[in-house]
């Protein structure tokens, strides 16, 4: 059973099925917002804050210093909760953008924190997933 701040977060992340990413944003804005979320079923949930500002243009796209300190959680479910980011990234060495691929930041069966900060990046997004061994992350929603 979800209660207090899980349910909360289960009923955020309903309304954000629909987003993209958090740091697709207009070019001269700097922010900080609190964000949350939880996976489908409602088990993992994660919270906290993301901050960003412009930093300029690298091959005609918008760059971002990106940083967050987040943690993930988990009801009473069988399953544990991990907490996932990915992100282009401008590569200088290459001239080029990349993907950063899905990387498990943070989980409830470890390091249920994540801090950090990302420099030359755009479309930074976060997911709060379900884990367990036979099936690897599963129900991912964003978190934003």
């Amino acid at each position: 059973m979800i209660t207090g701040i899980g349910k909360r977060l289960a009923l955020v992340s309903a309304t954000a099925v629909f987003a993209v990413g958090v740091a697709q944003v207009p070019a001269s804005a700097n922010a900080q917002w609190q964000i949350s979320g939880s996976s489908y079923s409602g088990c993992a949930y994660a919270s906290g804050d993301y901050s960003y500002s412009y930093t300029g243009m690298q091959a005609g796209r918008k760059t971002y210093d990106a940083r967050w300190d987040l943690w993930v959680g988990r009801a009473t479910c069988d399953s544990i909760a991990h907490l996932r980011v990915r992100f282009d990234y401008w590569d200088a060495g290459a001239d080029q953008w990349r993907d950063s691929d899905w990387k498990t930041i943070a989980s409830s069966a470890s390091n249920n924190g994540s801090s950090q900060q990302r420099s030359l990046v755009a479309n930074v997004r976060f997911v709060a997933c379900d884990y367990t061994s036979s099936s690897g992350n599963s129900g991912c929603m964003a978190v934003k």
